[in-house]
């Protein structure tokens, strides 16, 4: 399928849709976060790094679904991608299940910085708090 440019903001997105509800990267992300490490070093993945001062970037080439519960609009994929990759590494074990809800906040603050309006930014988190606190309890189970 054809590439699907997205400019947000500061930090454009380049991805491309795969599928229905399906995305690829085209090229790298970045973002500061609040998020740390947990052994004290880098975490590096196949698609991704968290650096020890907080910066999380993104591969090109990651992969995800979306928004789960909301419409994938300009405002909501580039904060979707970015919690998502923190949702596969606390279901993969890469991350303490602590580390769901640091993904959940993060979301939040990307919608509001690329646009979303307040009230389907506090809608949105609400929904993927809730989904997360499901997948954990699965986990934990």
């Amino acid at each position: 399928m054809a590439a699907i440019n997205i400019n947000m903001l500061e930090d454009g997105v380049d991805y491309e849709k795969l599928g229905l509800r399906s995305y690829r990267l085209i090229k790298d992300i970045s973002k500061k976060t609040n998020s740390r490490p947990p052994n004290g070093k880098g975490l590096l993945t196949k698609f991704g790094y968290l650096d020890d001062d907080g910066l999380l970037t993104l591969y090109a080439g990651f992969c995800w679904d979306g928004a789960t519960g909301a419409l994938d609009t300009n405002d909501i994929m580039r904060a979707s991608a970015f919690h998502d990759w923190f949702c596969n590494n606390v279901l993969n074990r890469s991350l303490p299940s602590s580390y769901r809800r640091e993904g959940d906040d993060l979301f939040y603050i990307i919608m509001l910085e690329d646009g979303a309006p307040r009230w389907r930014a506090i809608y949105a988190h609400g929904a993927v708090v809730l989904y997360g606190k499901m997948v954990v309890r699965m986990l934990e189970s």
